[in-house]
C-alpha cells in the first residue's frame, strides 16, 4: 500500500520552486487547499497536484493572459502607427482596434476621435470625409457649369458665372431683351425669366376672372395631336374654331392625325386641357430642339402614345359632359392654389 504524504513533505516540494506555500494542512494531491502566492501576495485555493510542480494559482494564470494579451497589444500598437505613418499621428494612446481614439489628420491638420479598425482600413478622419465630399460637389458643379451654356435654351445667354444649380444669375432673353436673374434649375427646364413669363398666355387666374381671350365666349377646340417629327410624342391644346386651320398647319403637327373635341367655349376647352395635362405630368417630356426653340406649345408636349392621350382626354370630355359645369370639373380635376380653389368654388356655386 503507497504511504500518503505527510504536510511537512508537500511544503518541502512547495519550497523547491518558491511560488507559493501553504496555509491549510495537506490533505491529498487531489484536495484543493488554501495557498498564498509569493509572487503577487494573493491567496487562493489549489490543488496539490499541480502546485508541487511549480505551477501557479489563479493570480499566476490571470497575469499570464494579461502578460500575453500586452505583448500582442504592443505589437499591434507597432504594426498600427507603421501603417498610418504619413497620414496621421496618435493623440491618445493605442488600447485596441475596438475603442476609439483621437488621431491628428497631416493633411488638414486638424484632431478627430476615429476607430483603429477604421484607420486601418484606410478610411480617414471627419475632416478627410468632409474634404472628400466638398470635392465630389466640386467636381459635379464644375462639370454642371463646363455644360450649363450648352444645356440652356437657344434664347438665353448667361451674364455672370454658373454658381449652383439653385443660385439665381443674371441673364439675357434674346426674345425680349431684357435681363433678369433666374436659377439654372429654372432656365434648363425651359421656363425662362421674369419677362418671358410675363407675357400674355392662358392661365386660370384669367380664366377664373374671365377676362382676356376667356371673355369672347367663342365655341373652341380640345384637341390631341402626335408630333410629325418625333414619334413617341403628343401633344394636346386648345385654339378657337375660327383659327383652327392656322394652328394646324404648322409643321410639327401631324395634321391629318388631329383628334378634337368642339367646346362652347375657351373656359370649356381648358379646363380639359389642364385636367389632361394634370394626369399626363409624369409623363412631361419636350424633345430638346423644340425645347431650345421654345417652340410655342412645348410646355403641353408628353412622350407618351397619341392613342393613349386621346383615350385620357376622352374620360375627360364624357366627365365634363356628365358634371355640366365646368368649374365642378376643374375642382375634381385641375390643380390650383386655395386661392383659385375658393374663386372655382364659387363660380361653381353660381352656375348651380
Amino acid at each position: 500500500m503507497v504511504r500518503k504524504k505527510t504536510h511537512v513533505e508537500y511544503v518541502i516540494e512547495l519550497a523547491v520552486h518558491s511560488r507559493v506555500v501553504a496555509l491549510e494542512e495537506y490533505q491529498g494531491l487531489h484536495t484543493p487547499i488554501l495557498h498564498r502566492c509569493l509572487i503577487h501576495g494573493e491567496k487562493h485555493p489549489g490543488y496539490p497536484s499541480r502546485l508541487r510542480n511549480g505551477a501557479g494559482l489563479q493570480c499566476c494564470k490571470i497575469a499570464a493572459h494579461r502578460k500575453e494579451a500586452a505583448r500582442k497589444n504592443e505589437i499591434a500598437r507597432q504594426e498600427h502607427d507603421e501603417k498610418i505613418k504619413g497620414r496621421l499621428e496618435r493623440v491618445d494612446p493605442y488600447i485596441d482596434s475596438t475603442v476609439k481614439i483621437r488621431y491628428r489628420c497631416l493633411e488638414h491638420s486638424e484632431i478627430h476621435y476615429a476607430l483603429p479598425s477604421n484607420v486601418l482600413k484606410g478610411q480617414g478622419l471627419l475632416c478627410c470625409k468632409t474634404a472628400g465630399v466638398q470635392a465630389h460637389a466640386n467636381r459635379k458643379k464644375a462639370a454642371a457649369a463646363a455644360s450649363y451654356v450648352d444645356d440652356l435654351p437657344d434664347w438665353l445667354i448667361p451674364l455672370e458665372p454658373y454658381q449652383g444649380a439653385f443660385t439665381p444669375i443674371l441673364h439675357r432673353c434674346l426674345i425680349h431683351g431684357e435681363e433678369h436673374k433666374a436659377s439654372p434649375t429654372q432656365t434648363k427646364s425651359g421656363h425662362g425669366l421674369k419677362c418671358c413669363m410675363a407675357t400674355g398666355s392662358d392661365n386660370i387666374g384669367t380664366c377664373l376672372a374671365g377676362t382676356d381671350r376667356f371673355a369672347e365666349g367663342k365655341p373652341t377646340l380640345f384637341y390631341v395631336v402626335p408630333l410629325e417629327r418625333f414619334p413617341g410624342y403628343t401633344k394636346c391644346g386648345i385654339v378657337q374654331v375660327d383659327v383652327q386651320d392656322s394652328r394646324f398647319n404648322d409643321p410639327q403637327y401631324s395634321s391629318m392625325e388631329v383628334t378634337s373635341w368642339e367646346c362652347n367655349d375657351r373656359i370649356e376647352a381648358f379646363m380639359l386641357e389642364q385636367a389632361l395635362l394634370n394626369q399626363t405630368r409624369t409623363s412631361a417630356e419636350c424633345p430638346q430642339e423644340l425645347r431650345k426653340q421654345r417652340w410655342a406649345g412645348y410646355t403641353e408636349v408628353r412622350k407618351m402614345s397619341a392613342e393613349d392621350m386621346i383615350n385620357l382626354a376622352q374620360n375627360l370630355v364624357d366627365r365634363l359632359h356628365e358634371i355640366g359645369c365646368p368649374y365642378q370639373f376643374a375642382l375634381e380635376y385641375v390643380s390650383m392654389s386655395s386661392g383659385h380653389r375658393t374663386k372655382c368654388q364659387e363660380l361653381a356655386d353660381l352656375w348651380a
